[in-house]
Protein backbone atom coordinates (compact mmCIF):
# COMPACT_ATOMS: atom_id res chain seq x y z
CA UNK A 1 0.00 0.00 0.00
CA UNK A 2 2.47 2.51 0.92
CA UNK A 3 4.13 1.91 -2.19
CA UNK A 4 1.01 2.63 -4.51
CA UNK A 5 0.68 6.12 -2.48
CA UNK A 6 3.76 6.83 -3.45
CA UNK A 7 4.01 5.60 -7.04
CA UNK A 8 0.51 7.30 -7.08
CA UNK A 9 2.26 10.86 -5.81
CA UNK A 10 5.13 10.60 -8.09
CA UNK A 11 2.41 10.27 -11.34
CA UNK A 12 0.40 13.78 -9.59
CA UNK A 13 3.95 15.21 -9.77
CA UNK A 14 4.47 14.18 -13.83
CA UNK A 15 0.93 15.33 -14.34
CA UNK A 16 1.47 18.83 -12.73
CA UNK A 17 4.52 19.65 -14.76
CA UNK A 18 7.22 19.05 -12.13
CA UNK A 19 9.76 16.98 -14.90
CA UNK A 20 10.32 20.13 -16.24
CA UNK A 21 13.49 22.29 -14.95
CA UNK A 22 13.18 25.11 -12.14
CA UNK A 23 16.71 25.94 -10.61
CA UNK A 24 17.15 26.37 -7.15
CA UNK A 25 19.54 25.79 -4.37
CA UNK A 26 19.37 23.21 -1.30
CA UNK A 27 21.83 23.65 1.08
CA UNK A 28 25.33 24.09 0.21
CA UNK A 29 26.34 20.52 -1.82
CA UNK A 30 30.09 20.46 -2.37
CA UNK A 31 31.59 22.16 -5.40
CA UNK A 32 33.49 19.82 -7.91
CA UNK A 33 36.59 22.30 -7.09
CA UNK A 34 36.57 21.45 -3.82
CA UNK A 35 37.87 18.21 -4.55
CA UNK A 36 41.70 16.63 -6.09
CA UNK A 37 41.66 18.07 -9.64
CA UNK A 38 43.70 14.98 -11.16
CA UNK A 39 41.78 12.56 -9.14
CA UNK A 40 38.39 14.11 -10.69
CA UNK A 41 39.17 14.84 -14.12
CA UNK A 42 40.64 11.01 -14.62
CA UNK A 43 37.88 9.42 -13.20
CA UNK A 44 35.56 11.90 -15.42
CA UNK A 45 37.49 11.22 -18.08
CA UNK A 46 36.94 7.35 -17.74
CA UNK A 47 33.83 7.60 -17.96
CA UNK A 48 33.55 9.45 -20.76
CA UNK A 49 35.66 7.15 -22.44
CA UNK A 50 32.42 4.32 -21.41
CA UNK A 51 30.61 6.16 -23.43
CA UNK A 52 32.33 6.04 -26.71
CA UNK A 53 32.55 2.74 -28.93
CA UNK A 54 36.02 2.66 -29.92
CA UNK A 55 37.28 3.62 -25.95
CA UNK A 56 34.35 1.69 -24.45
CA UNK A 57 36.13 -1.96 -23.21
CA UNK A 58 39.54 0.13 -21.56
CA UNK A 59 37.50 2.92 -19.81
CA UNK A 60 35.39 0.12 -18.48
CA UNK A 61 38.26 -1.91 -17.04
CA UNK A 62 39.96 1.41 -15.67
CA UNK A 63 36.67 2.68 -13.80
CA UNK A 64 36.81 -1.11 -12.40
CA UNK A 65 40.22 -1.02 -11.35
CA UNK A 66 39.33 3.10 -9.67
CA UNK A 67 36.72 1.37 -7.88
CA UNK A 68 39.00 -0.18 -5.41
CA UNK A 69 40.96 3.06 -4.60
CA UNK A 70 39.91 5.57 -1.65
CA UNK A 71 37.66 8.55 -2.58
CA UNK A 72 36.16 6.92 -5.79
CA UNK A 73 32.49 6.71 -4.59
CA UNK A 74 32.78 10.36 -3.24
CA UNK A 75 34.41 11.82 -6.78
CA UNK A 76 31.75 10.26 -8.58
CA UNK A 77 29.22 11.49 -6.34
CA UNK A 78 30.48 15.17 -6.65
CA UNK A 79 30.61 14.21 -11.22
CA UNK A 80 26.93 13.00 -10.18
CA UNK A 81 26.54 16.64 -8.60
CA UNK A 82 28.41 18.46 -11.24
CA UNK A 83 25.70 20.33 -13.34
CA UNK A 84 27.27 22.85 -15.77
CA UNK A 85 30.85 21.61 -15.32
CA UNK A 86 30.46 17.85 -17.16
CA UNK A 87 28.72 16.47 -19.41
CA UNK A 88 24.94 14.96 -18.55
CA UNK A 89 25.36 11.78 -19.70
CA UNK A 90 28.74 11.74 -17.79
CA UNK A 91 26.80 12.52 -15.09
CA UNK A 92 24.26 9.69 -15.58
CA UNK A 93 26.73 7.04 -16.12
CA UNK A 94 28.02 8.67 -12.30
CA UNK A 95 24.87 7.74 -10.96
CA UNK A 96 24.84 4.28 -12.20
CA UNK A 97 28.26 3.93 -11.22
CA UNK A 98 28.05 4.75 -7.68
CA UNK A 99 24.82 2.46 -7.54
CA UNK A 100 27.22 -0.30 -8.25
CA UNK A 101 29.93 0.70 -6.06
CA UNK A 102 27.49 0.74 -3.16
CA UNK A 103 26.65 -2.75 -4.02
CA UNK A 104 30.14 -4.17 -4.61
CA UNK A 105 32.07 -2.05 -2.66
CA UNK A 106 30.09 0.13 0.13
CA UNK A 107 31.39 -2.58 3.11
CA UNK A 108 34.75 -1.65 2.64
CA UNK A 109 34.36 2.08 1.96
CA UNK A 110 35.63 4.03 5.08
CA UNK A 111 33.42 5.55 7.40
CA UNK A 112 34.69 8.90 6.23
CA UNK A 113 33.91 8.88 3.02
CA UNK A 114 30.45 7.22 3.53
CA UNK A 115 29.55 9.91 5.38
CA UNK A 116 30.94 12.42 2.24
CA UNK A 117 28.70 10.72 0.25
CA UNK A 118 25.50 10.59 2.21
CA UNK A 119 25.71 14.15 2.74
CA UNK A 120 26.05 15.01 -0.63
CA UNK A 121 24.82 12.54 -3.15
CA UNK A 122 21.08 13.77 -1.95
CA UNK A 123 21.57 16.97 -3.22
CA UNK A 124 21.54 15.93 -6.76
CA UNK A 125 17.53 15.03 -6.04
CA UNK A 126 17.55 18.62 -6.99
CA UNK A 127 18.82 18.50 -9.84
CA UNK A 128 16.86 20.69 -13.23
CA UNK A 129 17.75 17.21 -15.32
CA UNK A 130 14.67 14.94 -14.57
CA UNK A 131 16.95 11.99 -15.70
CA UNK A 132 19.70 12.91 -12.76
CA UNK A 133 17.50 13.79 -10.16
CA UNK A 134 15.89 9.72 -11.16
CA UNK A 135 19.85 8.58 -11.37
CA UNK A 136 20.24 10.18 -7.75
CA UNK A 137 16.66 8.73 -6.54
CA UNK A 138 18.53 5.24 -7.36
CA UNK A 139 21.73 6.19 -6.00
CA UNK A 140 20.39 7.24 -2.70
CA UNK A 141 17.90 4.08 -2.43
CA UNK A 142 20.65 1.98 -3.01
CA UNK A 143 22.84 2.93 0.37
CA UNK A 144 19.34 3.93 2.33
CA UNK A 145 18.77 -0.16 1.80
CA UNK A 146 21.78 -1.18 3.46
CA UNK A 147 22.31 1.73 6.31
CA UNK A 148 18.87 2.26 7.13
CA UNK A 149 18.06 3.27 10.04
CA UNK A 150 21.05 3.10 12.14
CA UNK A 151 23.55 4.39 10.48
CA UNK A 152 21.05 6.98 8.19
CA UNK A 153 18.62 8.13 10.70
CA UNK A 154 18.44 11.31 9.13
CA UNK A 155 17.42 10.49 5.31
CA UNK A 156 14.05 9.77 6.02
CA UNK A 157 13.39 13.00 8.12
CA UNK A 158 15.04 14.92 5.17
CA UNK A 159 13.02 13.57 2.20
CA UNK A 160 9.60 13.80 3.90
CA UNK A 161 10.56 17.54 5.36
CA UNK A 162 12.06 18.20 1.23
CA UNK A 163 7.98 17.17 0.31
CA UNK A 164 6.97 20.54 2.27
CA UNK A 165 7.52 23.30 -0.75
CA UNK A 166 6.18 22.24 -3.49
CA UNK A 167 5.33 25.65 -5.22
CA UNK A 168 8.72 26.66 -4.48
CA UNK A 169 11.06 23.50 -4.90
CA UNK A 170 9.12 21.27 -7.78
CA UNK A 171 12.50 19.63 -8.86
CA UNK A 172 13.42 18.43 -5.28
CA UNK A 173 9.79 17.42 -4.26
CA UNK A 174 9.83 15.39 -7.36
CA UNK A 175 13.31 14.00 -6.79
CA UNK A 176 12.27 13.21 -2.73
CA UNK A 177 9.04 11.56 -3.91
CA UNK A 178 10.31 9.23 -6.67
CA UNK A 179 13.55 8.21 -4.12
CA UNK A 180 10.61 7.79 -1.68
CA UNK A 181 9.17 5.30 -3.93
CA UNK A 182 11.94 3.21 -4.53
CA UNK A 183 12.81 3.08 -0.92
CA UNK A 184 9.53 1.67 -0.41
CA UNK A 185 9.69 -1.62 -2.33
CA UNK A 186 13.34 -2.00 0.01
CA UNK A 187 11.71 -1.32 3.49
CA UNK A 188 11.59 -3.99 6.03
CA UNK A 189 8.36 -4.60 7.52
CA UNK A 190 9.42 -3.48 10.90
CA UNK A 191 9.88 -0.43 9.86
CA UNK A 192 6.62 1.17 8.18
CA UNK A 193 4.81 1.51 11.62
CA UNK A 194 8.11 4.12 12.33
CA UNK A 195 7.98 6.02 8.74
CA UNK A 196 4.87 6.38 8.06
CA UNK A 197 2.94 7.88 10.77
CA UNK A 198 5.02 10.40 9.43
CA UNK A 199 5.17 10.36 5.59
CA UNK A 200 1.82 9.96 5.14
CA UNK A 201 0.19 13.13 5.96
CA UNK A 202 2.50 14.88 3.63
CA UNK A 203 2.21 12.46 1.14
CA UNK A 204 -1.74 13.10 1.35
CA UNK A 205 -1.21 16.78 1.66
CA UNK A 206 0.81 16.86 -1.35
CA UNK A 207 -1.61 14.89 -3.29
CA UNK A 208 -4.72 16.52 -2.49
CA UNK A 209 -2.60 19.93 -3.85
CA UNK A 210 -1.87 18.52 -7.14
CA UNK A 211 -5.54 17.08 -7.21
CA UNK A 212 -6.89 20.69 -6.60
CA UNK A 213 -4.51 22.12 -9.40
CA UNK A 214 -5.14 19.23 -12.05
CA UNK A 215 -8.43 18.01 -10.92
CA UNK A 216 -9.49 17.08 -14.22
CA UNK A 217 -6.21 16.66 -16.13
CA UNK A 218 -6.06 13.00 -15.87
CA UNK A 219 -7.99 9.71 -15.85
CA UNK A 220 -6.15 8.71 -12.49
CA UNK A 221 -9.18 9.26 -10.21
CA UNK A 222 -10.33 9.82 -6.73
CA UNK A 223 -11.22 6.31 -6.27
CA UNK A 224 -8.03 5.08 -6.81
CA UNK A 225 -5.74 7.30 -4.40
CA UNK A 226 -9.38 6.32 -1.98
CA UNK A 227 -8.06 2.42 -2.66
CA UNK A 228 -4.78 2.86 -1.80
CA UNK A 229 -4.81 5.14 1.41
CA UNK A 230 -8.19 3.63 3.28
CA UNK A 231 -7.14 0.35 4.80
CA UNK A 232 -6.34 0.77 8.38
CA UNK A 233 -3.44 -1.30 8.46
CA UNK A 234 -1.82 1.57 6.81
CA UNK A 235 -2.52 3.68 9.42
CA UNK A 236 -1.66 1.62 12.50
Amino acid sequence: MLQKLLDTTVFWLHAAGFRHPAIFTVGSPPCLQAHSGGAMEAIAGALAGCLVPETQKAAELQVRQMATTPGFGAYVGQILLADGQVAPGVRQLAGIVIKRFVADHWEQVSPEERLTIKQSLPHALNDPSAKIRSCAASAVASIAEKDLPAEWPELIPWLVGSLKDSANKPNLVHGSARCLAMLASQLDDSLIPHIVPVLFPELLSLVQQQVAIRVKAQALTGNDLCHCISPPALLI
